[in-house]
């Protein structure tokens, strides 16, 4: 008798993970020691850092809409999930889902952390001055002190919403590829 691994349990216990990752924190960007702005996932998705300085524009990372996106494709997963009776077409929705949400997650923090990247150096040369930004590029000159040094440390918040989707699909394909279909109780759960 060995042990009977409900794989689809397991997907669902990573994706509410991954939406308590959320929580957590995901970016913080700072100067030498100098804070400018720190955002969970939730402050990405509600469009709300925490910043520094009141000078600082709140959208530096730019639109955060990939958060918001890649959290409603996991609570629609997980809806899914229940809702969805037959088991193999519930665990490939959930190994697209992860994989969807993982996109979404990655290539939009790289979007941001480029979009940032971007503005700073736009706004500490004077490029971008001609364009609205010559108050930020006075904070920023403020934040910098003549040193065109910025740190971008993307944390271990986001890192683990990733490493969380990625489990949901491997155990999603799991459920996908199991020999003996589980069977389901009324609810839609596992007997």
């Amino acid at each position: 008798m060995g042990l009977k691994i409900n794989w689809m349990w397991v997907a669902r216990v990573l994706k509410v993970g991954a939406l308590l990752g959320f929580l957590l924190p995901w970016v913080v960007v700072s100067c030498g020691d100098q804070l400018m702005m720190s955002a969970s996932g939730l402050d990405l998705v509600r469009g709300t850092p925490q910043v520094a300085d009141t000078k600082v524009p709140p959208d530096m990372l730019g639109s955060a809409w990939w958060a918001t996106a890649a959290a409603v494709v996991i609570v629609i997963a997980l809806v899914a999930g229940i809702v969805i009776r037959a088991q193999r077409l519930r665990a490939w929705g959930t190994v697209c889902a992860s994989v969807a949400a993982i996109l979404l997650l990655g290539c939009g923090m790289m979007q941001s952390i480029d979009k940032l990247q971007s503005k700073v150096e736009e706004n500490l040369s004077g490029r971008g001055a001609g364009r609205g930004d010559a108050e930020v590029a006075q904070v920023l000159a403020g934040f910098f002190g003549g040193r065109e040094i910025i740190t971008i440390d993307v944390k271990g918040g986001f890192w683990l919403v990733l490493g969380l989707l990625g489990g949901a699909a491997v155990a999603g394909v799991g459920a996908a590829v199991s020999r003996k279909p589980v069977a389901l109780d009324d609810r839609g759960g596992a007997v």
